[in-house]
């Protein structure tokens, strides 16, 4: 099973969005933000991160509530998943976070990963799954 497609389907509650770009796939952060149905966050509000706290942040959104808090899943479960989608990015990459604006956004944390050619992974961990 592709780590993103694991991601997706491992937290029982909300939403978790995955995806990894290759070659004609990548392109610059409006239009894949754009593809991907995922709101408008001017490139302002996109907070540069470092990738060890990029996968933190993904971690720690995927095993737990955003608002509270509370539990959802051991870390020891997820982590091997969160570790082995961050070790497939390139060492020319950057990562972004929407953490700053989580009022902008229809998902609570949002990260992107990025090279010169643009995005090459998203991840959104949404608390509560909109109707």
């Amino acid at each position: 099973m592709h780590i993103c497609e694991s991601l997706r389907t491992i937290r029982p509650t909300g939403k978790v969005v995955c995806d990894v770009f290759h070659g004609s796939q990548v392109l610059p952060r409006k239009v894949r933000i754009r593809k991907c149905h995922y709101h408008a966050i001017p490139d302002e509000l996109w907070s540069p991160i470092s990738g060890a706290d990029a996968q933190r942040l993904v971690l720690k959104s995927i095993c737990y509530h955003v608002e509270d808090n509370e539990t959802i899943l051991d870390e020891d479960l997820v982590s091997p998943l969160v570790d082995e989608l961050f070790n497939s990015f390139a060492d020319d990459v950057s990562f972004f976070t929407n953490d700053d604006c989580i009022s902008h956004s229809i998902y609570d944390v949002a990260v992107i990963a990025e090279n010169a050619n643009g995005v090459v992974g998203l991840v959104c961990i949404e608390d509560d799954q909109q109707p």
